[in-house]
């Protein structure tokens, strides 16, 4: 029985989660992925890690955009995220993930939400009501509930057992195993893939420790405690990372863009993708705000404001979320705040999170945990004055929405305001008046109470979360989620094409999604949000990179070379062309130049003399060529080809560099005939390997070392939770 009365609470906060998103669980009609981030970007680097794991391959090496790009380094694939390795092995169709699945994990990480966040107000001493109703507002309202990118959803779920194990250190209850536990779960939250949500959890964190330390000076100790716990969980991401931001370039929306690692995100950047002042309405009245989604709806701000106001001096923890939570808004408002632009100056990572409007995610936990110690004090305290001054303020605060409203339909017409939400919104703040006032006046029972206000919560974070969310059969709405399926056809038939590897070059206005990650080919060409350098130095696009990365196709209206045949036409009507003097991925080069700048490397590519099939250039020194033979014409024949191993053979007549077609980075190292050797960055972007006269067997193999790394600290991290638990528990 207790153990059922455990499992009660988890239960119906599934039960309610499942319902709150009806539109995607009861119903084909819907999809959260149909926008142009999550259609163009985040499901095919999905589709791609899921095939990865379905073959045996942990997904490190996207072998399939841009001549190939380091997986787990940008981050934002969320490679490392131990919830995406179970929707990555789900059962696949046609090489891709099933919407089912898609829907199920959507589902899957904002009941995460809402069970953190309940388990952290049932550690602060609320009831089981109040924490049901406070992990509704978390998961379903503000930032988790209107965020649709599902890595920065997964960057903040975990922040409630952050804060509870962190509350559970400093109040002494086993503070080493506590210490531990909340660097684990924040060490998680940068797991996830995208650093803005998780920089600000963790600013939040760093303050929250400061102040318990100043209070208490021994804390220390349990704060280096967690600092060591968190690094090694976020290493096997961090890591990984920190090697990628140095050596690729980043699109922040600057007219300097892409901006490499050590230059700072301009301010204005920072100031486009704040909060706004303005949205502090969005509180109250779903969908006004700019950004991020503040909303608490009248219910839950009412029940917050009580908290604060009733819980005030009783509890310190009370005061802490509320500092948080209005620090989370300062921290927001971005441009318009004071507080940001000195944090930008000089706080580490906060100039690189440049969208201020992620903080909101701290106000939105923060007064979730507040609401539910409200809710507590008004069932202890009904008759409290600040009750009945709380209910004439909110219905105040009603009234003023509904006139104000009304008054501008009135002299601006009906048809002025296509989004009558706030009359809703206003409607649902007087039936909360009305609620406080007969639970006060006592016709209510607490759980009737409760199960009113739970009711209303739903109703009005409803109206925004799941308010938009795109239905596929209404009538001319564009969907960006089919036009991912628009060109199966022309994947099938690229699929058919014998003999050397496929690359295509893709005209991104036709097919803005990635080609190559959505149907596993590789593409000369990508969405992404930042690429590695060296590709940089090149003139992407033009006829020596399509030849020196050996595209094979184009797809598009128009060829990218006129003298390109046309082989086939799409249902969609997109044509591909061949190239017929498509290059091999591998092939052999002797006459060598050694090019001392960078800037070189553009203009020697783009000479109208230049064949990248009889010379090469490198950057710095050339390589030592080994002597011996009769050079002639060489074989080349590749063997195997995966996103992580690469194995050719090359019958050399002489001493030479094989060069292969894909985009050079650290970690790559190369086998000849099973005798490490160095892999070189050949024409400033590409792989090659110096080879004697003779025949050989080349394995190109990436090894990652920083998420080796990274690995060896998580499985320390692991280790040291188990000690602790089990000296915990023999105590």
């Amino acid at each position: 029985m207790p153990v059922l009365r455990r499992a009660a609470a988890p239960t119906l906060l599934l039960l309610l989660t499942i319902l709150f998103y009806w539109k995607l669980t009861l119903t084909s009609q819907y999809t959260w992925l149909d926008s142009s981030d999550l259609a163009n970007q985040v499901l095919p680097w999905w589709n791609e890690q899921a095939r990865q794991w379905h073959s045996g391959n942990f997904p490190n090496w996207d072998p399939n955009l841009w001549g190939g790009q380091p997986l787990v380094g940008q981050a934002q694939p969320g490679a490392v995220y131990p919830l995406n390795w179970v929707l990555f092995l789900t059962r696949l169709k046609d090489g891709q993930l099933r919407p089912f699945y898609l829907n199920a994990y959507f589902i899957f990480i904002h009941f995460i939400a809402a069970l953190n966040c309940f388990l952290l107000c049932r550690y602060l001493g609320r009831s089981r009501l109040a924490a049901i109703l406070s992990g509704c507002l978390f998961a379903f309202g503000g930032y988790v509930g209107n965020i649709d990118w599902p890595q920065m959803i997964n960057g903040v779920i975990w922040a409630p057992l952050v804060f509870l194990f962190l509350l559970r250190a400093t109040s002494g209850i086993q503070p080493a195993f506590s210490a531990a536990c909340s660097g684990f779960f924040l060490g998680l939250c940068w797991l996830s893939g995208h650093h803005q949500g998780p920089t600000f959890v963790t600013y939040a964190v760093a303050f929250t420790w400061l102040y318990f330390i100043w209070k208490k000076p021994s804390t220390a100790k349990l704060a280096v405690l967690f600092g060591i716990f968190f690094i090694a969980t976020a290493g096997l991401q961090i890591f990984p990372a920190l090697e990628y931001g140095k050596l690729a370039r980043r699109w922040v929306g600057s007219e300097q863009d892409p901006i490499d690692w050590a230059t700072q995100v301009p301010y204005f950047i920072h100031r486009n993708f704040s909060f706004g002042p303005a949205s502090l309405l969005g509180i109250l009245i779903p969908g006004v705000h700019r950004q991020s989604s503040p909303l608490l709806g009248f219910t839950g701000l009412t029940l917050a404001l009580l908290g604060i106001a009733l819980a005030w001096r009783a509890d310190v923890r009370m005061r802490i979320f509320a500092f948080i939570g209005f620090g989370g808004i300062l921290l927001a408002m971005g441009g318009s705040s004071l507080l940001h632009g000195i944090l930008y100056t000089w706080a580490p990572l906060i100039e690189k999170a440049r969208s201020p409007h992620a903080a909101i995610v701290l106000f939105s936990l923060a007064f979730a945990v507040l609401a539910a110690c409200g809710f507590d004090a008004v069932v202890e305290e009904r008759q409290h004055l600040w009750v009945q001054r709380g209910i004439w303020i909110l219905t105040a605060v009603t009234i003023l929405v509904l006139l104000a409203f009304s008054a501008s339909t009135l002299l601006r017409g009906m048809d002025a305001h296509p989004d009558d939400r706030p009359i809703l919104a206003a409607f649902i703040g007087l039936l909360v008046c009305g609620a406080l006032m007969a639970f006060r006046n006592g016709s209510f029972s607490r759980p009737a109470f409760a199960a009113i206000l739970i009711i209303l919560v739903l109703t009005e974070l409803s109206n925004e979360a799941t308010y938009g969310l795109p239905n596929q059969l209404e009538p001319n709405h564009v969907s960006a989620l089919k036009v991912t399926t628009a060109h199966d056809d022309i994947a099938a038939y690229l699929k058919t094409q014998a003999g050397q590897p496929i690359r295509v070059a893709v005209d991104d206005k036709l097919v803005p999604y990635n080609f190559g990650d959505q149907h596993g080919i590789s593409q000369m060409g990508g969405y992404l949000a930042s690429l590695t350098s060296n590709l940089l130095r090149l003139d992407l696009g033009t006829e020596h990179v399509r030849d020196l990365f050996a595209v094979t196709h184009s797809i598009g209206k128009n060829p990218v070379q006129p003298d390109w045949p046309l082989v086939f036409t799409g249902t969609s009507g997109v044509n591909v062309y061949r190239n017929p003097k498509a290059a091999p991925r591998i092939w052999t080069v002797r006459t060598i130049m050694a090019l001392e700048k960078e800037t070189d490397a553009r203009h020697v590519l783009n000479h109208k003399d230049m064949d990248v099939h009889k010379l090469m250039f490198i950057l710095g020194k050339a390589p030592a060529i080994p002597s011996g033979g009769t050079c002639g014409n060489d074989t080349t024949k590749l063997m195997n080809y995966e996103p992580t191993r690469v194995v050719a053979e090359a019958e050399m007549t002489c001493g030479g560099v094989l060069v292969l077609a894909d985009t050079y980075f650290p970690g790559w190292v190369a086998l000849v005939d099973g005798k490490s050797q160095p892999v070189l960055e050949v024409y400033g972007a590409v792989r090659g390997v110096v080879l004697s006269a003779g025949m050989h067997r080349v394995e190109f193999q990436y090894h990652n070392q920083p998420l080796f790394l990274g690995a060896v600290s998580l499985v320390g991290a692991l280790a040291g939770l188990v000690t602790l638990f089990v000296r915990v528990t023999k105590n």
